[in-house]
């Protein structure tokens, strides 16, 4: 389960039942796969005389993989009679990059907006599905 200084990606909520957590595992491993796909954006240079950087999902970039290598699932678990499942970062500098404006005209995402690129309800029904 999370420490309080780790921050929650997205969640879902199923009902408990072994198709169901099965689904679930499933749909929230398919949403952090998504969230750390390479995308054929890209962002400007980090130092000076640098090339641009390719962009992740959210448009961010990773100089060092510490942010992207940090997002985790947490297998999903029984909150009263439902199911819920965990994406997740430790990492602090996620809090400051999601939501800062980008350059270019819009925003970074690391923890928030990935439901809006990543249908995690689709997932899971595909998923319960199998």
């Amino acid at each position: 389960m999370p420490s309080n200084s780790q921050i929650v990606l997205d969640k879902i909520e199923a009902n408990f039942d072994k198709a169901s957590k099965l689904a679930l595992e499933a749909a929230t491993r398919e949403g952090r796969a998504f969230s750390i796909t390479l995308t054929n954006k890209t962002q400007p240079p980090a130092k000076k005389g640098e090339g641009r950087r390719k962009a992740y999902s959210g448009l961010w970039s990773d100089v060092t993989g510490q942010l992207r290598g940090s997002i985790q699932v947490q297998a999903p678990r029984q909150l009263g009679a439902n199911l819920m499942a965990e994406i997740f970062t430790n990492v602090e500098y996620a809090k400051h990059l999601d939501g800062k404006k980008r350059r270019e005209g819009g925003k970074y995402y690391v923890l928030s907006g990935l439901d809006k690129d990543f249908d995690f309800q689709e997932a899971y029904e595909k998923n319960l599905m199998l």
